[in-house]
């Protein structure tokens, strides 16, 4: 792909089988591209399947599958209005990455053997395991560099890392002896390691954290006439809490928020993630005047738990459930794909000022074994597999991604208010409940042109409000 270049096309490859991909999952893996640099995320394309097919429609051997077909598509005008968001922010001003990495192409044209002849799987070896890891984790942002590059614009960077090669051009070395005259900074690992004690002895960190979490915090800085910007991710599956220092002098800051576009001052620069969160850091002349402060009474919460009238609109069903559970667990809706409505009527004192629905924070999975394909966040939802929430009738926000709670203040009132929550589950469910594709007629006449993807062990995975739901009024 490269790094941080003005417009670059990828494409999501998810994890197998096709239809198990999560919004989740989405965001991650486009949060990864974004911090990576890529800043235009492009669908390349799904699987078609024509009316008469049914639901879940032709499936796709190698394809996740982002369209209707897949009942949670419900929030995916919510998921493209993010990275939407995110694209064009990440397309502001320029890259202000402070390092770059020589890539060592002739060491790697030098190692060439029969059958391995690919310059970009040897630079994991010539570059080592280590070594972008200490960079990402000691507070800056890199760049890759190589010789065709360096001869058109020199290094347009604060410092120059050379792994341990062994060959480089004649031309490239000289460049970079006119770089170091005219105080670039150099690190030559054939005669020094790369330390985070070095790296900053030589430059200030761009973007600091908590050494505990440097390794779940990743981020990107662009820089424009008037403003910073940093999109900061946690990657990992726990929450983060840490302070956060960056380079920027002279400058106000806010935090901005992703998916809906409020500001808010940062006067302490104490980040607060959960799992898979991402959050914009602004510095910039311009102030966003402070908000009042929430009152220190005690919160009230509510369990919302229980007895809840569940209907399954593709079955035209109605249950009653005394305590919220996975709807795989009926036998008349194991196998269901597709969306349920939860409802129940709740009484609301006077006096609140907030009031936050929530699921609770989700659990933690182990990473897949094998090399299983693409991406998979290593959290699963309260809600599978993503939510809309109705309060007296009036949409008040979506569930999909941590942290998984709806402000619903402005919906609610007090006395009497009526909950709908329309949940939608992964198409998988009813794929299990069938028997699978027989491809043996389609190979005989054609061979064998494909192998399926993840089907040898589908199953029903858990659908609906896991709980529990509290209501929390401050």
């Amino acid at each position: 792909y490269g790094r941080n270049v003005t417009s670059t096309e990828t494409w999501t490859w998810l994890h197998a089988p096709s239809f198990r991909a999560t919004p989740l999952d989405m965001k991650a893996e486009a949060d990864l591209h974004f911090i990576e640099g890529i800043n235009q995320l492009i669908g390349h394309g799904w699987p078609y399947s024509p009316p008469e097919a049914g639901e879940p429609g032709w499936r796709f051997y190698a394809s996740a599958a982002f369209n209707d077909h897949n009942p949670w598509f419900q929030v995916m005008p919510e998921i493209t209005r993010y990275l939407q968001r995110v694209s064009f922010l990440m397309r502001q001003g320029v890259p202000a990455n402070d390092i770059a990495i020589y890539l060592p192409t002739d060491d790697a044209w030098a190692g060439f053997q029969p059958g391995k002849t690919s310059v970009n799987e040897a630079m994991p070896g010539l570059l080592g395991p280590t070594l972008i890891p200490q960079i990402l984790n000691a507070g800056y942002n890199f760049d890759y560099i190589d010789d065709r590059a360096i001869m058109k614009v020199g290094v347009p960077y604060r410092l120059l890392i050379i792994p341990a090669t062994g060959r480089m051009p004649a031309e490239t070395l000289a460049r970079i002896k006119a770089y170091q005259n005219k105080g670039g900074l150099v690190i030559d690992m054939r005669r020094a390691q790369v330390t985070e004690s070095l790296l900053h002895q030589m430059l200030a960190p761009d973007l600091s954290v908590n050494p505990k979490a440097a390794p779940a915090i990743g981020f990107v800085h662009r820089k424009l006439p008037s403003a910073d910007i940093y999109f900061i991710v946690n990657t990992s599956n726990d929450n983060v809490e840490t302070p956060v220092k960056a380079r920027i002098t002279g400058l106000s800051a806010e935090w901005w928020d992703p998916f809906t576009g409020e500001r808010s001052p940062a006067s302490d620069l104490n980040l607060k993630l959960a799992p898979y969160e991402s959050r914009v850091l602004v510095f910039s002349k311009d102030v966003v005047p402070a908000r009042n402060r929430e009152s220190t009474r005690p919160e009230q919460t509510l369990d919302l738990s229980a007895d809840w009238s569940v209907t399954f609109e593709g079955l035209h069903k109605t249950v009653q459930m005394a305590r919220l559970e996975s709807w795989t667990a009926g036998e008349e809706t194991r196998f269901y794909s597709g969306t349920a409505a939860y409802e129940k009527t709740i009484e609301i004192p006077k006096g609140f000022g907030k009031a936050t629905l929530d699921f609770g924070p989700g659990e933690k999975v182990d990473p897949p074994s094998g090399n299983a394909p693409g991406m998979r966040a290593l959290l699963e939802s309260p809600v599978r597999e993503c939510a809309l929430v109705y309060v007296n009738g009036q949409l008040a926000g979506s569930v999909w991604h941590p942290p998984y709670e709806v402000d619903i203040s402005r919906r609610l009132q007090p006395g009497t208010n009526r909950l709908r929550i329309e949940v939608a589950n992964l198409a998988i469910n009813e794929m299990a409940g069938r028997a699978l594709p027989d491809y043996r007629l389609l190979n005989l006449r054609y061979g064998t042109r494909f192998e399926p993807q993840g089907f040898e062990n589908l199953h029903p995975l858990p659908a609906g409000i896991i709980g529990p739901v509290t209501l929390i009024l401050r």
